[in-house]
């Protein structure tokens, strides 16, 4: 069985140092799961990113996106558009279902 951890956000500053907390979230979940027995996958989800602000282009997290049981969902505006969300808005539900 494989584990599959979700996270999601975008760079937009999410409830302040956002950017900050997912690079100690992710890289944490790395070294624990690394560690473990564990067949696994990180799944972050950059949800309806804000003027080509993508989390995977951010520097400070190029390092622990780029690892190779990470992987990046981009959830774009046309999905928004077609859910009848509004635009400005984080769902971290729809982020964490879609991943």
């Amino acid at each position: 069985m494989k584990l599959s951890v979700v996270l999601g956000g975008r760079d937009d500053n999410y409830g302040e140092n956002f950017i900050e907390r997912l690079n100690q979230a992710v890289t944490n979940n790395l070294k624990v799961l690394d560690s473990s027995d564990v067949d696994y996958e990180i799944i972050v989800v950059d949800f309806n990113p804000i003027g080509e602000n993508y989390l995977y282009q951010n520097s400070l997290l190029s390092e622990c996106l780029s690892h190779s049981k990470v992987k990046i969902l981009i959830v774009d505006n046309s999905v928004i558009l077609a859910e009848s969300l509004s635009s400005g808005t984080y769902y971290e539900y729809f982020a964490k279902n879609a991943g």
